[in-house]
């Protein structure tokens, strides 16, 4: 398992434009500026690091990434909408998290760095959230779980 120094460092050496905005013994949140098509959006990634003897999910455990500005569009009409491949912000609706990879696929584990893994899938969601704009439709592949029960209609609600 990656601790929170060893990330802060990989993140340090390939993600210089992201810097700390907050920091504890077990957690980290950098801010940064990405635009892969030229459109700058800022950026906020959160990662805590669990305890050993927590019993927390993958989907707990992962890096949050979220899109500060400009703020995602909602749009009911397009393929995959109102927003494609995000998770609801309970805290904030209107800042979900963005689903970067497959947690039924364990593409992401506690042993992996951010700087390598999570910050080149958000610059790519970033990319194809783009397109989506552009044509309506979502170009960027993947498999966003289905809603848990209740979900479904926050998802539908919230953001």
């Amino acid at each position: 398992m990656k601790t929170i120094d060893e990330q802060i460092q990989a993140m340090t050496v390939q993600w210089s434009e992201f810097k700390v905005t907050e920091r504890s013994a077990d957690s980290a949140t950098w801010e940064g500026v990405m635009a892969p098509d030229g459109r700058k959006h800022l950026i906020r990634v959160h990662h805590r690091v669990p305890f050993v003897l927590e019993n927390i999910s993958l989907k707990m455990a992962q890096p949050r990434v979220q899109v500060l500005e400009p703020r995602l569009e909602r749009h009911f009409d397009y393929e995959l909408g109102p927003t494609p491949h995000v998770y609801v912000n309970p805290d904030d609706q209107s800042l979900p998290y963005l689903c970067l990879f497959s947690i039924d696929l364990r593409e992401w584990s506690m042993d992996d760095l951010i700087a390598e893994t999570t910050m080149f899938w958000a610059y790519e969601w970033l990319y194809f959230y783009q397109g989506w704009l552009a044509i309506r439709k979502w170009r960027g592949g993947g498999r966003h779980p289905t809603p848990e029960p209740d979900e479904g209609a926050k998802q539908l609600e919230a953001i």
